[in-house]
């Protein structure tokens, strides 16, 4: 694997990181596939590079803290996986391509970070944590890259709060915030170190889901709801007390799909699902524009 350093990696202090690591992962292939022939070696060096910026990142706040804690949680899946596969005698492939996908994620996310540092502003949003919205198509279009090349699925999530008109027009704004920060908690509660969450215009909420099929999708919005739920948020309007609820959309793109088409597909699935009841939760199916209209005529 041949990794292509530029300005920023280096003058952020990455370089050594990428350099350890690949080398890291490198002999940890040769360890997994050829044990035998490699058991007279001396053990593999443990990385240090990924501690010491961790430890100058931290103390310097050179990152965002949330930013860090994914960093983190991804880095210990990494090693994780491969310290199990190095030990493991009978070597699965779904194990191993989890491994090779932990790596490429790592190293994009470093790389994430590092583009980052250099711009002006966090790329969270202050208020939910999660990313901004201006980040998810350079985001995306990296996992659609993914996808064509390695045929790595994932599932995209639409999230958006219910009766959120009425929260602008009737709630005082800190109540109508501490609405969404619920929402946004829950939603990453639910995230692994790979996903990505956005906090879109509206009270919507946007997901990247990585390695994950559309059944798992479904599987992760039924979490998110069972954990809102049991939380039992609730705002008053008018003296009466309603709960907070969601609807969400599920999609799983496939090489060569417009993600933009999906969404506003996504959205209008949405507005469908929304007549018949609050908690909604509404699996995307792929229809050509002509059966989009067939439909739509028949309503």
């Amino acid at each position: 694997m041949t990794l292509h350093y530029d300005s920023d990696i280096q003058s952020n202090g990455l370089e050594s990181i990428l350099d350890e690591y690949t080398d890291w992962f490198s002999q940890a292939v040769r360890r997994i596939f050829f044990a035998s022939d490699m058991a007279k070696l001396a053990p593999m060096a443990e990385p240090k590079s990924f501690e010491d910026w961790l430890n100058d990142a931290v103390l310097q706040k050179k990152v965002d803290s949330n930013s860090l804690v994914e960093l983190v949680r991804l880095h210990s899946d990494l090693r994780t996986q491969g310290d199990g596969l190095m030990k493991q005698k009978n070597i699965v492939f779904k194990d191993f391509d989890q491994f090779a996908s932990t790596f490429d994620q790592f190293v994009q996310r470093l790389r994430r970070i590092s583009g980052e540092s250099k711009t002006d502003g966090s790329a969270l949003d202050p208020l939910s944590g999660l990313r901004r919205p201006e980040f998810f198509q350079k985001d995306i279009q990296l996992e659609m890259e993914r996808l064509t090349r390695k045929g790595n699925p994932f599932s995209i999530a639409l999230i958006r709060m219910n009766d959120y008109e009425q929260f602008l027009k009737r709630l005082p704004k800190e109540e109508m915030e501490a609405c969404i920060v619920v929402v946004s908690s829950m939603i990453k509660k639910l995230l692994r170190a790979i996903d990505d969450a956005y906090r879109l215009e509206n009270g919507q909420f946007l997901l990247c889901l990585k390695q994950t099929a559309r059944g798992g999708g479904l599987q992760a919005l039924q979490r998110l709801e069972n954990e809102l739920t049991a939380h039992d948020a609730t705002y008053e309007i008018s003296g009466i007390t309603v709960p907070l609820t969601i609807s969400s959309c599920v999609a799983e793109p496939l090489p060569g799909d417009d993600v933009a088409e999906i969404l506003a597909n996504m959205n209008e699935d949405l507005d469908e699902g929304q007549r018949s009841g609050k908690n909604v939760i509404v699996e995307y199916r792929e229809l050509s524009p002509l059966q989009r209209f067939i439909k739509e005529g028949l309503e």
